[in-house]
């Protein structure tokens, strides 16, 4: 059998991708054809041109047709954030999970099983730790290599914001565009701090006091609030999705909630019944959240969420945050 030829790529050219308007999105690094997440990132903007063209160029291309085109780009980024260490730390915890299931399964129990369940049980939790982690540092790595990510600048704030809150914003910047950012600053807000994180379009963003473990995913989660509010096209997608999947059902008052919120199910997060998933699904007048891309951010870069039983949203926010 004849032997494949190899390609080797470290003696590619390396080029520079300038800044363009033409699909608004800024990418100012190299890319490096030694290293697989930058010619992935080269590969995910191609195809993201490829979408503008043929979004600019025929007239039946529908939101509808857009969204599963946000989602096939959320896909290749989602491979690659559950690959690499995620995959590894993810079959180990599957397997521990596996062997405390059994034990606690058998009726007799023998001393040394339980021992080990027990070792076990505190691996899984530092696992579990990691994987998180270890999934925020491999989505900053892919999105990086797709268009630039962060930004020097500070967010503009109104009087009276609390430190705290600012200081936490602005860090949380990293995890969103810099041509998203841009637009963000465009809405000064006061930062302050209330029993649950709200946002008000044009007066604040607060984060929750009760909850201080959970303030970082708060702000990410009020930030693409944010998002929504001034990324043209953005609320679009995320509403073709909305649509589709909660097509013909009633609005529901959301359990454990405040009586005047609603929401259509479907089945969000995997749950169509209470909880997270219900609230994912949250029906606001105006139509412009919807409580999918905000809580979608939580769970893909805080754990908050089981956003992985959902594959159609997390496919589709990454692939937002990649291409809009």
């Amino acid at each position: 059998m004849a032997k494949k030829k190899q390609v080797s790529r470290a003696n590619s050219e390396v080029r520079t991708v300038e800044p363009t308007t033409a699909d608004g999105i800024t990418f100012t690094k190299k890319v490096d054809p030694t290293e697989p997440v930058s010619l992935l990132g080269d590969q995910v903007r191609s195809q993201i041109q490829q979408i503008r063209k043929k979004e600019a160029g025929d007239t039946e291309f529908t939101i509808h047709e857009k969204e599963r085109a946000t989602r096939t780009i959320g896909l290749h980024i989602t491979r690659y954030i559950d690959g690499g260490e995620v995959a590894r730390m993810t079959k180990e915890l599957d397997k521990a999970d596996a062997f405390i299931e059994k034990v606690l399964k058998k009726k007799n129990k023998k001393i040394e099983e339980l021992e080990k369940a027990i070792d076990l049980t505190k691996k899984a939790r530092s696992l579990k730790v990691n994987i998180t982690k270890a999934k925020r540092k491999r989505y900053l790595e892919i999105m990086s290599e797709i268009r630039d990510m962060g930004s020097d600048d500070p967010f503009p704030t109104l009087s009276g914001s609390n430190k705290g809150g600012v200081r936490l914003l602005n860090e949380s910047q990293r995890f969103f565009p810099t041509d998203w950012l841009k637009k963000m600053h465009s809405m000064p807000l006061k930062v302050t701090e209330r029993k649950r994180g709200v946002f008000v379009p044009g007066k604040l963003i607060a984060i929750s006091s009760k909850e201080q473990a959970k303030q970082k995913s708060t702000m990410v989660h009020e930030m693409m609030h944010l998002a929504e509010s001034t990324v043209p096209g953005m609320s679009d997608v995320i509403g073709a999705q909305y649509q589709r999947r909660t097509k013909g059902e009633r609005l529901k008052r959301i359990t454990n909630h405040g009586p005047g919120e609603f929401c259509r199910r479907d089945k969000w997060l995997g749950n169509s019944e209470n909880g997270d998933g219900e609230y994912m699904g949250k029906y606001y007048k105006g139509g412009e959240h919807h409580e999918i891309a905000t809580m979608a951010m939580e769970g893909i870069l805080f754990d908050e969420y089981p956003i992985e039983d959902d594959p159609e949203v997390r496919e589709m926010v990454l692939g937002l945050i990649a291409s809009t």
